[in-house]
């Protein structure tokens, strides 16, 4: 019982090309980047720190759904990470109107062959729509025995759904109905992936407390993670070779 300050751990997310969080002001560790306003189409600035991976043990996750005063609806999961020098929250939002974006896809995809007892990396890197445009690519990489590091795949493919229903066809006009395969991918996270993670995590001491922060704030952003940087990202992106569903490099995530 008592008094405290509460503590709030960093928010990223996988946008601007990397690992990024959203500050304040340009300090030590956040550039100056202009994104464009998907409410307005306005370039507005947003100071962001931005790295090409995250690798740390997931302690935690959680599906959260709130909704800001203009009615406009924040969904997604949300990782505890703990990377060593701090705990941070690792978003994976889902896109407001808008079908799950490949970041999201990812996360739902991939769960069910994580292995959750140990240290997950998170990677992330500049690459290209079929038409050109500027996107975020991200992978999942884990570490064998003997150290070396792996891709994670998809667990839920087109070839092998592993449970995973088709999507429906509209017999007029032969679109797909995506919305059972969304539900299967949510509801199998819910109940198989998120209770692993748990579970992983009980026996698990974070290395340290959380970090205080500045708290969360919501902001009006690019929902693709395309951006339009002022500076060049200085890192080391992965490129992709070729598009497939097996291809660790490519962000088209399959139903």
């Amino acid at each position: 019982m008592g008094f405290g300050t509460k503590e709030y751990l960093r928010r990223f997310e996988v946008k601007y090309f990397g690992i990024s969080h959203v500050g304040e002001s340009v300090d030590e560790t956040h550039i100056e980047m202009l994104v464009p306003n998907p409410s307005t189409g306005q370039m507005v600035k947003k100071y962001v720190e931005r790295h090409g991976f995250v690798e740390g043990r997931v302690i935690d996750a959680e599906w959260y759904s709130r909704e800001d005063k203009t009615g406009k609806l924040y969904r997604g999961y949300t990782l505890t990470m703990d990377v060593g020098d701090e705990l941070i929250h690792m978003d994976f939002p889902i896109p407001f109107k808008k079908p799950p974006s490949s970041v999201f896809q990812m996360l739902v995809h991939h769960g069910d062959n994580v292995d959750w007892t140990k240290e997950l990396k998170i990677s992330a890197w500049e690459t290209k729509t079929d038409d050109g445009k500027p996107k975020t690519g991200i992978c999942f990489w884990q570490k064998d025995a003997n150290g070396k590091e792996f891709v994670v795949k998809s667990a839920h493919t087109k070839d092998n759904p592993n449970g995973m229903p088709q999507p429906l066809v509209d017999e007029d006009d032969g679109t797909l109905n995506w919305k059972p395969v969304e539900r299967w991918l949510k509801q199998n996270f819910d109940n198989v992936v998120i209770p692993r993670i748990k579970a992983a995590a009980a026996s698990y001491t974070p290395n340290h407390a959380a970090k205080k922060s500045a708290p969360i704030v919501v902001v009006d952003e690019d929902e693709s993670g395309d951006a339009y940087p002022v500076p060049e990202f200085a890192g080391d992106p992965k490129k992709a070779t070729e598009k497939n569903e097996d291809d660790p490099y490519s962000d088209s995530i399959p139903f």
